[in-house]
């Protein structure tokens, strides 16, 4: 069910503990991630540096941008907790708090499964022009408008041309 969001097991079995309640992912995630020996290490270092010990994606780390933003959408999408699913079946009916149960999981994992993969396309793209001449340029002209954005100083430029422009 996770796999396609690329999520491991262990972020499976996190997701899932969420369902008692939302707070329990994170301590899940603790619990799972940690090791005995690395009480110096902190969870936000062992999770920067977790990688798949199985699968076509052997040696890949696990908490990549795209899978980060991907597991905060559909943790937040998903089911509240346990105690709300039963509130609903007492004040709606069994069938009312079933349909919400799905219906919140699917727009959950089809929202993050979205995410992750614009995300994917993205950092694909980035990472193909990234030390290209164009892909500098438009970093550079960025650079440039943010300075005359900042500043209240006329800033001069050289045209291709050779003729001054005044900009600002």
């Amino acid at each position: 069910v996770f796999t396609p969001l690329d999520y491991d097991w262990k972020i499976g079995v996190s997701l899932f503990t969420g369902i008692a309640a939302k707070e329990l992912i994170l301590s899940s995630m603790g619990v799972l991630y940690q090791s005995p020996d690395d009480s110096e290490v902190t969870l936000q270092n062992k999770l920067a540096e977790q990688t798949y010990e199985s699968g076509p994606k052997i040696g890949e780390r696990v908490f990549t941008p795209a899978v980060g933003y991907s597991m905060m959408l559909f943790i937040l999408i998903y089911i509240p907790c346990i105690a709300a699913i039963a509130a609903l079946k007492k004040e709606a009916g069994a069938k009312w708090a079933l349909f919400m149960t799905l219906y919140s999981c699917t727009m959950a994992w089809l929202a993050a499964f979205i995410v992750k993969t614009i995300l994917l396309h993205i950092l694909t793209i980035f990472k193909f022009y990234y030390n290209r001449p164009l892909f500098l340029w438009f970093t550079n002209q960025l650079k440039l408008i943010s300075e005359i954005l900042k500043s209240n100083h006329k800033i001069i430029s050289v045209c291709n041309n050779g003729k001054e422009l005044l900009i600002g």
